[in-house]
C-alpha cells in the first residue's frame, strides 16, 4: 500500500523511518514537510512536499501518517479524511475535543490514533496482571531535546497521551480525570477506572529517560533497557525497542486497511477519551 507521511522531524527520522523500511506491507511513496532539510535524506522514489496538501493534490495515496506537531494534527486529519483517505495520527490526535468534533463521518472508520506502547513487551507481558488492579501508576520521564521539542513542551501534551491510553488500556476500564498537581518538574494526573480503582500518571522532562509501571503495588521496570539487553539485541541485529514496537504498530494498521482483523489497534473513540483527558488536566492546571 502506497504510504505517505506529514511531519518529517525527530519521531519519523528515529521511529517511522527505520519501522517502514523493514516493513513490506507499508511502501512510503511521498512526505511533507516545511523544511527542505528533513525532506534531503528521503528513500529513493519518494516525493517530497513542502506541505500535506500538496501531497494529498499530486501523490497517489493509499493511506496518511501525521507525524507533524500536535497543534497540526486535528486539521490534518480533517484535511486527510476530506480526500477519503485512512489516517493514522501521532498523540495527540487533537488538543481540544470540540477539534475531534467537527471531524467528518468518516472518521470513525478511517481514523487510526498511533500509541505503540501497547506494542512494547514490557506493557504486554503485564497480561491479566493489570485488567483486575485496583491501582496503576505508569511514571514516564523523557528528555524532549532527545526529539527536538522547543524548550518549554508541556509534558501534559508530550506524555499524558501515552500515560492515559496505557491506564485504559492495561486496565480495560474506561479512565475519567480526578485531578492534577505540578511540583518540583513532576506532572501528576489522577484518574478514576470505571468499576473502582484508579490510575496516576507521573510525567517529567526533568532528567534522563525513565520509565516504569506499578500495578498494586509491584513495580515493572520499562526503560532504558539494561546494558546486557541492549548488547544481546544489537549482536542479533535487532531493532531497539521503540521502533519494534512502531513497526507492529503499523504492521496491525496495514491489517486494518486490508479489512483483517487487528485486536489492539485503537480507533475514534480512543482517541476522542484520550483527548477528553488531555483536555480536562490542562484546563484544571490553568
Amino acid at each position: 500500500m502506497r504510504l505517505g507521511v506529514a511531519g518529517c522531524g525527530a519521531v519519523f527520522a528515529r521511529l517511522y523511518a527505520p519501522a517502514l523500511a523493514g516493513l513490506p506491507a507499508l511502501r512510503l511513496v511521498a512526505a511533507a514537510d516545511p523544511d527542505p532539510a528533513r525532506l534531503a535524506h528521503l528513500p529513493a522514489g519518494c516525493q517530497a512536499f513542502a506541505s500535506l496538501e500538496a501531497m494529498l493534490t499530486v501523490a497517489r495515496l493509499d493511506a496518511v501518517a501525521l507525524l507533524a506537531p500536535p497543534a497540526a494534527h486535528a486539521a490534518q486529519v480533517a484535511e486527510a479524511l476530506a480526500c477519503g483517505l485512512p489516517v493514522l495520527v501521532e498523540k495527540p490526535a487533537a488538543l481540544r475535543r470540540t477539534e475531534v468534533d467537527r471531524w467528518p463521518p468518516t472518521a470513525a472508520g478511517l481514523l487510526t490514533p498511533a500509541f505503540p506502547r501497547r506494542w512494547w513487551p514490557a506493557y504486554r507481558r503485564l497480561g491479566a496482571e493489570a485488567v483486575g488492579a485496583r491501582r496503576i501508576t505508569i511514571g514516564i520521564r523523557t528528555a524532549p531535546a532527545a526529539w527536538g521539542a522547543t524548550t518549554g513542551e508541556d509534558p501534559l501534551v508530550d506524555l499524558l497521551p501515552h500515560a492515559a491510553d496505557l491506564a485504559r488500556w492495561l486496565s480495560g476500564r474506561e479512565a475519567a480525570f480526578e485531578r492534577v498537581e505540578r511540583s518540583a518538574g513532576m506532572v501528576r494526573v489522577t484518574l478514576a477506572l470505571a468499576g473502582g480503582g484508579g490510575a496516576v500518571c507521573l510525567l517529567s522532562h526533568a532528567g534522563p529517560y525513565r520509565e516504569a509501571v506499578r500495578v498494586d503495588g509491584r513495580t515493572h521496570h520499562v526503560g532504558p533497557p539494561g546494558p546486557c539487553a541492549s548488547l544481546l539485541r544489537r549482536l542479533r541485529g535487532g531493532a531497539a525497542p521503540d521502533v519494534a514496537a512502531v513497526r507492529m504498530m503499523l504492521a496491525s494498521w496495514a491489517d486494518r486497511l486490508q479489512a483483517q482483523a487487528a485486536p489492539d489497534l485503537p480507533g475514534l473513540a480512543d482517541a476522542r477519551a484520550n483527548v477528553a483527558l488531555l483536555e480536562a488536566a490542562r484546563a484544571a492546571l490553568e
